[in-house]
C-alpha cells in the first residue's frame, strides 16, 4: 500500500490533501512542520517502510509553534536527500515565485503545483495533474 506524507502548516489544506490523496488508496500522514516530518521520515525508514511520495508545502515551520519560514523546505529536502530520497519523489505545492522555483530545481526538484485561491481540490487542473503525476510514481 503506497504511503505519502504531506508537510503543510495550514489546518484545512492539509484535511483537503488528506481526503483527497485517500483515494489513491494508499497512506496519508500530513505533519505541520520539519522537525515532525524528519521524525516520521526517520521511523519509516527504522520501519523499513518508506513513503513513496512527499508533498511540501512552500512554506511551514521549522519546529512546531514556530512562524512559517521561506528556507525550511530547502533544508528539509537537503535533509531528505542526506537520507537517501529521491528528488523525483518529492512534490512541491503553494505559491511560489521564479526564484523559489529557480532553487528547489537546482536541488533536483521536478513537481511544481500551484494552490487555487478557491480552497477545494476536485475539478482543479493542477489537482487533477498532481493526482495523475502520484499515481504513476506509486504503481
Amino acid at each position: 500500500m503506497p504511503k505519502i506524507l504531506v508537510v503543510e502548516d495550514d489546518p484545512l489544506w492539509k484535511k483537503i490533501f488528506q481526503q483527497y490523496l485517500i483515494g489513491l488508496q494508499g497512506i496519508v500522514n500530513a505533519v505541520s512542520n520539519s522537525d515532525d516530518a524528519v521524525s516520521k521520515i526517520e521511523e519509516s525508514i527504522r520501519l523499513n517502510e518508506p513513503y513513496d511520495a512527499y508533498i511540501l508545502d512552500t512554506m511551514f515551520p521549522k519546529k512546531p509553534g514556530a512562524l512559517p519560514a521561506y528556507e525550511a523546505p530547502f533544508e528539509l529536502i537537503e535533509e531528505m536527500r542526506g537520507k537517501g530520497i529521491q528528488s523525483e519523489r518529492i512534490f512541491m505545492i503553494g505559491h511560489m515565485d521564479p526564484v523559489f522555483m529557480q532553487k528547489a530545481k537546482g536541488m533536483g526538484i521536478k513537481k511544481f503545483y500551484f494552490k487555487e485561491k478557491e480552497r477545494k481540490l476536485e475539478g482543479q487542473k493542477h489537482y487533477t495533474q498532481i493526482r495523475a503525476d502520484l499515481a504513476a510514481i506509486l504503481r
